[in-house]
């Protein structure tokens, strides 16, 4: 939508007919931005209850320590966070894969693997919560 009736000049132009038509150009805008300003509002209103329904919804705490080779080196890096889940049913809502939130994001190089897990380790356990692995060869 574009919103640009406001964009001419008009000073120049000494014909009222013309003046009229660009007057409403500059009603239709309006309406069309009363519009958009109203179906913000109801965004506004479903942010605000889905605030409050994660407020109310229980969370997960998970250290996740993933084993990556990098697309443009081939090398092994090593990615820890905290990840704090929510305790639902659905792994999608509306096509989109339900998230939570990330903390403590750490990248380590494949050298690095054993500060990658003692870094996972002292999480966990500051945390009280499980290590999930990902990305791992398996034996």
């Amino acid at each position: 939508m574009y919103i640009n009736s406001h964009l001419y000049k008009f000073k120049h132009r000494y014909d009222i007919e013309w003046l009229k038509e660009h007057n409403e150009w500059c009603e239709r805008d309006i309406r069309r931005l009363e519009e958009v300003i109203k179906d913000i509002r109801e965004y506004q209103i479903n942010l605000y209850e889905h605030a409050q329904r994660i407020i109310n919804t229980e969370m997960k705490n998970v250290v996740t320590l993933i084993r990556r080779r990098n697309s443009s080196s081939n090398r092994v890096e090593y990615f820890v966070r905290l990840e704090i889940r929510p305790l639902i049913k659905e792994i999608s809502i509306e096509g989109e894969k339900v998230y939570g939130t990330y903390k403590e994001n750490k990248m380590f190089s494949g050298k690095e693997r054993h500060n990658a897990f003692k870094y996972a380790k002292e999480l966990a356990t500051k945390y009280n919560c499980e290590i999930e692995r990902a990305g791992f060869p398996r034996k």
